[in-house]
């Protein structure tokens, strides 16, 4: 890094000109306008547009709010010989940091894989490991924590917010107070899965200060300890074995899904054609 100071006003005008040029094109990069980038980090359209201007000489705090939000070093712009019209630039950018904004929009706007785990294999003091996947949004999730869960019994098919049935997964946040409605809990000796004690699914209830947990597995309102709890229900997605239902797969596909040669491909197109020729009558 090069340490000169700049005493002259030139050399604090040409600074701020070029500190600003940067921001602007970091900005222009990341497909922002002032107004979205000013109300994120908490300041006013006419202070980003004076700090793009050079008009404004940055206070280190709001540099490195800026740095933060752009995800780029301080030290870049205390260089007096990073300049936004060199030679080694693409544009305004640099290929480092042109790099590093693309991966920056990425992360932006690429969802976040969540964890579904097996409730049967959800055990207290395990090392619990995901059976499948599912995606949400970086905005849907922003600051919550989340599990999914594999719903392996129908308990929860009568609670009195949302039926809740055997291969359903359930989406918990587990950053969240507990309260009524669907939750999480660790259970003991859980009889639908060898006795083990892990996550049970149960409407959370209380009543007269007291907590409450139950499920059809459950002969009463059982009392939940909120050492107890993991987590609060904030989404069901339903699934359909379409293999069962569909009739246009009834029949057509070997068990291990694979056709090797030409012969076995074309018998199998033409029978599906002639089945949707006899039952369905879309062809005359």
């Amino acid at each position: 890094m090069n340490n000169k100071r700049y005493s002259k006003e030139s050399d604090l005008l040409r600074l701020r000109l070029e500190t600003g040029e940067r921001f602007k094109q970091f900005r222009i990069k990341v497909d922002k306008t002032q107004n979205e980038v000013a109300t994120k980090l908490g300041k006013s359209n006419s202070w980003l547009s004076s700090v793009e201007n050079g008009e404004h000489n940055l206070l280190i705090p709001d540099l490195l709010l800026l740095c933060e939000y752009y995800g780029v070093s301080p030290s870049y712009f205390l260089d007096q010989e990073s300049s936004v019209f060199g030679s080694n630039s693409i544009g305004n950018l640099d290929p480092t940091e042109l790099t590093q904004l693309f991966f920056n929009k990425m992360n932006s706007i690429l969802p976040v894989q969540v964890p579904i785990y097996m409730q049967s294999e959800y055990i207290y003091g395990e090392d619990i490991k995901p059976f499948d996947y599912v995606f949400w949004s970086r905005q849907r999730i922003a600051t919550r924590e989340i599990i999914g869960v594999q719903a392996q019994t129908n308990n929860m098919v009568q609670n009195p917010y949302q039926s809740i049935f055997a291969n359903d997964r359930v989406i918990f946040q587990i950053n969240t107070p507990m309260r009524v409605g669907v939750g999480a809990i660790w259970s003991f000796q859980r009889k639908g899965f060898e006795n083990t004690n892990g996550l049970s699914i149960v409407e959370i209830k209380r009543k007269k200060n007291q907590w409450f947990y139950y499920n059809s597995g459950c002969p009463e309102d059982m009392p939940l300890q909120e050492s107890q709890y993991i987590g609060m229900a904030i989404h069901k997605n339903s699934t359909t074995g379409f293999e069962n239902i569909n009739p246009l797969w009834q029949g057509f596909e070997p068990k291990d899904h694979t056709l090797k040669v030409d012969s076995e491909i074309k018998a199998k197109i033409t029978k599906e054609d002639n089945w949707i020729k006899e039952n369905l009558r879309i062809f005359k």
